[in-house]
């Protein structure tokens, strides 16, 4: 009878040994699981879209003169530039191979049921690259793609015959604001993408207002 009651007691004992072993062993989640609004390592790949006409506007996209593409509010000389003149922000990926820097939007005021624009130039800023044919070369490196999306506000890529101009390379997405979307600041989160290697994030805030 006793010999029976340690026999419990040991296979009891044996059973709380395995049950974290066991529970560590979980199958993990299948990707479709993984909510839209968690930022991913390899972040989205940005779908192809089409420009969308729209009465002229000043973050148009358009050529500013040989070589030259910028937003329609930023081109001519700077004493030209009139009070909607986009201000832009820098960064600089130290961690990735040939110094990649970004330059874009950082913030957006729009209203609700508009389309704005975001131009990403991208340069490299390794020294040891001669000329431009090298620079635009080590660029293929470099992507942007999607960290986190966010509800009724479709980021889409237009390409264009002015993707490619001069030592830089840019790449030109498209942000649609559905009429549904409310009055306040909604993050999207960009990235830099170097074949696979999450370089950086690059925020931007879409202020929509009334």
């Amino acid at each position: 009878m006793n010999s029976t009651n340690l026999s419990w007691k040991f296979i009891i004992f044996l059973l709380f040994l395995l049950i974290p072993v066991l529970s560590c062993q979980q199958p993990k989640l299948p990707a479709e699981n993984v909510s839209e609004n968690t930022p991913l390592e390899s972040g989205f790949e940005i779908p192809q879209g089409t420009e969308i006409k729209r009465e002229q506007t000043y973050d148009d996209i358009i050529s500013c003169g040989p070589g030259l593409v910028d937003y329609r509010a930023n081109c001519g000389r700077p004493e030209m530039h009139g009070p909607d003149y986009i201000k832009e922000a820098e960064v600089t990926f130290s961690g990735c191979e040939f110094t990649p820097s970004v330059r874009y939007r950082d913030h957006i005021e729009t209203k609700a049921g508009q389309v704005r624009y975001n131009i990403f130039f991208m340069d490299v800023l390794d020294k040891s690259l001669q000329g431009w044919v090298a620079r635009k070369t080590a660029l293929l490196h470099y992507s942007i793609k999607l960290a986190r999306t966010v509800p009724d506000i479709q980021v889409k890529y237009v390409g264009g015959l002015f993707k490619q101009i001069g030592p830089y390379t840019q790449d030109h997405i498209m942000i649609e604001i559905s009429p549904q979307v409310k009055p306040g600041e909604y993050m999207l989160y960009f990235l830099l993408d170097d074949n696979g290697q999450n370089c950086g994030e690059l925020p931007c805030v879409i202020h929509v207002i009334e």
